[in-house]
């Protein structure tokens, strides 16, 4: 039962990271403004919201004007409920469970941006920074990811970002 409530919980947060990969790009909120069809502008209604059974249940489109909606969100919450029940099994080490997570939403970024936002992988920099021994390998590549972001080096910061988990390998 506890690893049925984990899985929910996974979806929901996965969820949320469809949210943020959505909003984020056009400078939306996250926190206000309800959760509506991208095609038709239609608020959501709370059942259209379930995770994983909502999108299962209207075959991958609105309920409303039957545009079609993107397999990643599915995609999202379902990897995010494992991701979240092997960690609650003890199969995933924390560092692995963060860096999981970053990584399925930056990928979630870059296959509907092609980019990502500084924002969103500072945040978990800081965040292993906070957490996790780091040695200064960690660093150096933190470093150079920022001076990438901010000039241009003639390599994507995005590059650099790829080195820091090996770390945590």
């Amino acid at each position: 039962m506890d690893i049925l409530f984990i899985f929910v919980i996974g979806s929901i947060f996965g969820s949320f990271f469809g949210l943020i990969v959505d909003r984020i790009p056009l400078r939306k909120s996250i926190i206000f403004g309800r959760s509506h069809c991208d095609s038709c502008q239609q608020l959501l209604a709370y059942r259209d919201l379930i995770p994983i059974f909502s999108q299962i249940s209207s075959g991958s489109h609105c309920r409303y004007c039957k545009s079609k909606i993107p397999y990643l969100y599915v995609f999202l919450e379902f990897s995010s409920a494992l991701i979240f029940v092997l960690a609650w099994v003890n199969y995933l080490k924390p560092s692995q469970f963060l860096l999981i997570i970053l990584s399925l939403i930056l990928s979630a970024f870059d296959y509907r941006q092609h980019s990502f936002p500084f924002v969103i992988w500072f945040i978990f920099a800081l965040s292993f920074i906070l957490i996790f021994p780091l040695s200064p390998l960690f660093y150096f590549w933190l470093i150079l990811a920022v001076l990438a972001e901010k000039f241009n080096l003639r390599v994507g910061s995005g590059d650099f970002y790829g080195f820091l988990p090996l770390h945590f390998l």
